[in-house]
């Protein structure tokens, strides 16, 4: 079982957004796909149209009872773990929660991915996240504020995971929330000689991806012909191609 996480140094890079959107796209592809929503704000919970629940996370791992806390979701194939405001504080209680995560997903049967949306930044969960192993996939918002991140983000999270998760890699860069002006040009251009090997479709910003997190929905279902669902379409077949 593939293992993807969604991880970002800071808010407002459209990391909750490109998680929801490729764990839809590759729903709809035919793949049985589990979404953890490890962030306390619960985005990716509320942008699939489920309210937040502050208890499942903790009481999944202590029961190890990953597969019972999931949530179906509208789109055929694809479940969901809800977040909630109390996983702030059980990600700081629960010592071993990087162990107590990933032994829940390796007793996650009948899946064909899973993938983990992180709060913004390293933290307790971010880190029980990145130590599960498996693929990294970091969305960076078209700005050099936050292309500034990329490099300092990406060495703590490899030296906390470093004995952690050795098997952890980075996957993806994903440039995101992009806009047609000349600082996003220069942002992109930066990012691909810097990480050429890694970065991946842009994610151009438009209203209909903001209208279908509002409305509960991922823009691949909720506007299928906009140019957020062709994106993220886009983005998904990419990574859909193991390597």
């Amino acid at each position: 079982m593939r293992r993807m996480i969604f991880a970002a140094a800071k808010g407002g890079t459209g990391k909750t957004t490109t998680a929801v959107n490729v764990a839809a796209g590759f729903a709809l592809s035919g793949k049985r796909v589990a979404l953890l929503d490890l962030d306390p704000y619960a985005g990716a919970t509320v942008a699939l149209g489920l309210s937040p629940d502050p208890e499942a996370f903790s009481t999944a791992l202590a029961r190890d009872r990953l597969e019972g806390a999931l949530r179906e979701t509208s789109v055929p194939g694809l479940y969901v773990l809800p977040g909630g405001p109390a996983m702030a504080d059980a990600g700081r209680r629960m010592g071993n929660a990087p162990k107590a995560l990933r032994a829940a997903l390796e007793g996650l049967r009948g899946f064909d991915l899973v993938l983990l949306d992180t709060p913004p930044a390293v933290g307790p969960l971010t880190v029980a996240a990145l130590a599960c192993g498996g693929e990294l996939v970091l969305p960076v918002a078209a700005s050099f504020a936050d292309l500034a991140t990329v490099a300092p983000f990406l060495h703590e999270a490899a030296a906390v995971t470093r004995s952690l998760a050795p098997d952890l890699r980075l996957r993806a860069i994903v440039p995101s929330r992009v806009i047609r002006t000349r600082l996003a040009f220069e942002t992109l251009n930066t990012l691909r000689k810097n990480y050429a090997e890694t970065t991946r479709t842009e994610i151009r910003q438009g209203a209909a991806i903001v209208e279908a997190a509002a409305a509960g929905e991922p823009v691949l279902t909720y506007a299928p012909s906009s140019t957020g669902a062709e994106d993220f379409n886009a983005l998904t077949r990419e990574l859909s191609r193991e390597r």
